[in-house]
């Protein structure tokens, strides 16, 4: 599983603790599905992540009081060009 990036820019800025924030156009592609599944990722207007596949860091996920998965933030790695 991975995410992959898909827009260069960061699309409908508004502002939040005087910075600029917009989204960018996502997938998550699971091994076995037909289909990625679109999201939208928040990111600071000047700071736009390059289209590209990214892993989901294991530091944004964690449990519950009652030992269940929980997704804290979702937290992306580049995935090296020699790992496609």
């Amino acid at each position: 599983m991975h995410v992959e990036i898909k827009s260069a820019t960061v699309q409908n800025p508004r502002p939040y603790k005087d910075k600029m924030y917009g989204e960018q156009q996502a997938a998550l592609v699971a091994d076995g599905q037909d289909y990625p599944l679109p999201f939208k990722v928040n990111r600071d207007s000047t700071d736009p992540l390059k289209p590209g596949r990214y892993d989901l860091d294991p530091s944004g996920f964690g449990t519950d009081a009652h030992g269940n998965l929980k997704l804290n933030k979702v937290r992306l790695v580049a995935i090296a060009p020699s790992a496609k």
